[in-house]
């Protein structure tokens, strides 16, 4: 029995069992068939949202359950129109009743094994547990994030939720726990988890932006970007302090969801030369962003691994990231490596900036080459490879 969530990786791993014929039950919440997505053209960004939770064709429908489709459909819709609290009470009753569904499927349907995200409280009885967690350790992100909110001055908390999501009764009682890097595991065994208990195994990009990798010529501004969400764990306030040392020669656009309180806390701090915000792009309106950049932009303070981060090197961003993020250990070796930068120190982002800015064309796009190159080597098809290599073809 697999138990998803918003995460790719179980939808990855339900694939992988599919094209190996190998029998599955998945729970999900709102991720749609390709015949539903169909359905939804008339609604642009409704249908865009249906295709960033595409179900593979490979997964029939009767492999998987939907418990509250319906229910995880009006929390989207309403977020969209503004109702942003009804939105977020219906999301905690849809959550609270996600549970018991999944805790009574398991009770009837005594599967021998379940693999579910650390966001679930599953406890083992009578099953191997193997639990994915893709961020940190819970106790190292409320650590992590007291730092955070103690070098950003004035940053509207009341705008997002930065608790982790993690449940920590779920991770104890994992048989095998499966982290996505070497720094995410270093958080759990500073917190009590064995080492034996714990497999790292990478993910990749889940989306493809610019399918060349090819970046677009620099001309008079260079062009950085950053995606993700707009939060105070990912080193915004880094980043509008680094803008007001930048001139207007570069232009950095931050790609992103957040509340209105944080939109107006970013337009009213940053330098209005050189920063612009996006909040709400499809698909295809990030392509084009990504698709007309150099450099990706990452300081965040903590990340399990970053998708976004590896999506904008496979399409040949420059990456300037965190030393706090798995993403940054596979730049390891590389001259890239010298571009990662501590969290919170907002003045190695602008000298980082400003030193890609000096280089020569060539120099510049052999980096980016090496970006795209480094980035190939990762992708959900291997993680799933290496994931029921482990633990469901050994078994």
């Amino acid at each position: 029995m697999l138990i998803g969530d918003n995460h790719p990786e179980m939808i990855a791993i339900a694939k992988n069992l599919a094209e190996r014929q190998i029998n599955f039950l998945i729970i999900l919440p709102a991720f749609f068939h390709a015949s539903e997505i169909t359905t939804l053209k008339l609604f642009p960004r409704l249908c865009d949202f249906a295709i960033k939770r595409r179900i593979p064709i490979q997964i029939k429908s009767s492999n998987v359950r939907r418990p509250l489709f319906i229910l995880e459909l009006f929390i989207w819709v309403f977020g969209r129109i503004g109702f942003v609290r009804l939105s977020s009470l219906i999301s905690k009753v849809v959550g609270h009743l996600y549970t018991v569904y999944i805790l009574a499927s398991i009770k009837i349907m005594r599967p021998t094994t379940v693999i579910t995200y650390d966001t679930f409280l599953v406890v083992k009885k009578n099953f191997k547990l193997i639990v994915i967690s893709p961020a940190i350790h819970p106790n190292s992100h409320e650590r992590y994030m007291q730092t955070a909110r103690l070098n950003a001055i004035n940053w509207p908390l009341r705008g997002e939720d930065n608790k982790s999501h993690a449940k920590i009764q779920t991770i104890n009682s994992a048989d095998n726990l499966v982290l996505f890097s070497k720094f995410a595991a270093e958080t759990f065994q500073r917190n009590g988890i064995a080492h034996n208990l714990i497999t790292i195994i990478n993910i990749g990009p889940k989306t493809i932006f610019n399918e060349s990798g090819v970046i677009a010529q620099k001309r008079e501004k260079m062009n950085i970007v950053f995606l993700g969400r707009l939060s105070v764990s990912k080193g915004i306030s880094e980043i509008i302090t680094a803008s007001w040392s930048l001139s207007n020669r570069f232009c950095i656009s931050l790609i992103g969801n957040c509340s209105d309180e944080i939109f107006e806390y970013i337009i009213t701090k940053s330098n209005p030369e050189n920063v612009r915000v996006f909040r709400h792009q499809n698909n295809q309106e990030i392509a084009n962003l990504i698709s007309n950049a150099h450099v990706m932009l990452h300081p965040s303070y903590f990340e399990g691994f970053s998708i976004s981060c590896i999506e904008g090197m496979r399409s040949g961003l420059v990456p300037i990231f965190s030393n706090n993020s798995g993403v940054a250990e596979i730049l390891h070796g590389s001259e890239l490596a010298n571009l990662t930068v501590n969290p919170g120190d907002s003045q190695s982002l602008v000298k980082n900036i400003q030193y890609l800015d000096s280089l020569e064309w060539d120099q510049f796009n052999q980096l980016s080459k090496m970006a795209k190159e480094l980035s190939l080597n990762y992708s959900f098809q291997i993680f799933s490879n290496n994931f029921v290599q482990k633990f469901i073809l050994k078994n």
